[in-house]
Order: structure tokens, then sequence, then C-alpha cells
């Protein structure tokens, strides 16, 4: 009778060590936010697109940025069709910041990075005004979709000289804006 107890805290140890970030995960996030910095500082975006295409981004370096004063936009890939449309959004958010976008599959890492931020209004993906005054305040935000609809929504993060749209699998880079 003791060795079925026992084999369930020996499975449950199992599964807590699958969970936990290895030590490569963790060096590879420290490791790519030092070359996202020094990409973005360089303007040399050819390298910051391999390195996003290259790197395994996870828990870890969502934890790690907005510790460093990174502001990150999140959402689904389907809903981050629209906002694809740089032409568009350049029109109404002419801020000088440079917007870098790959594609996350979720939400939820992001709700887990954000812990402890409030969240902000939800508006559509064409409310661009609502967009540029977020940016021309300088206060910092994030945007995440959600699953049911597909809307985005706002979390109050650290806001720095540059947007990031963060995700996990395709990059794309539109020039800086002016």
């Amino acid at each position: 009778m003791a060795a079925r107890p026992l084999c369930v805290l020996l499975l449950l140890a199992a599964v807590a060590l699958v969970s936990l970030p290895s030590a490569d995960a963790a060096y590879d996030a420290k490791k790519g936010l030092a070359a996202i910095k020094t990409a973005l500082k360089q303007k040399n975006y050819n390298s910051y697109i391999t390195l996003m295409e290259s790197s395994k981004f996870n828990d870890t370096l969502l934890t790690i940025l907005p510790k460093y004063q990174v502001t990150l936009l999140v959402g689904q890939t389907k809903a981050f069709a629209k906002l694809k449309n740089w032409e568009s959004i350049k029109k109404t958010a002419r801020t000088g910041f440079q917007i870098a976008a790959f594609n996350m599959l979720g939400s939820l890492h992001t709700k887990k990075a954000m812990a402890g931020y409030p969240m902000g209004k939800t508006f559509s993906t064409g409310d661009y005004t609502y967009l540029q005054t977020k940016l021309k305040s300088k206060k910092g935000f994030a945007l995440g979709t959600t699953a049911s609809n597909g809307s985005i929504v706002e979390w109050t993060v650290y806001m720095d000289a540059q947007v990031i749209v963060h995700g996990v699998d395709t990059v794309i880079m539109p020039p800086k804006f002016k």
C-alpha cells in the first residue's frame, strides 16, 4: 500500500522538474536579450531578424525583458494579421519608436510575465488612434489578444525607446518610424 503514494510522489516530482526552466533556456534568454539590445543600438535589423528566427524565446526571456524596460506587444498569429499593415500604423503613430514584430502562439505566457500590472481598455485592431495616443504619451504598455474574439487588451508595463511585438515563430522588421 505504501508503494502507491510513493509512486505518486515520484511522478509529481518528475512533472515539477520538467516544468522548471532549464539552465540552457535561462542562458539562451540572457544571451538573446543582450543580442537584441546590441542589434537595436547598432540598428542592425538583419542580425536582429536572424536572432529572432534562431533563438528559443521562452518564459525566462518574457520575464527578463520588462526588467530592462523593454515594451512587449504580444498576441496570437491570426489576430496580428491587421497589425502587420505597417503603413496604416505609420500614418497614426509617428513616434520615432522602432517596432519589431514576430508572432506568439497565445497570451497565457504573457499574462504570467505581466503579473502585477493593471489591465486597461479593450480595443479593436483598427483602433490606431488609441495606439497613437498611448505611444505619444510615452507611457508603458503592452498588447495581448484574447483567445475568444481576438480583441486587443492593454497591459501597463515599462516603456523604452522601442516597442517589440513578442512571439515565437516568425519575424517582421518594418522600417524605423520617422
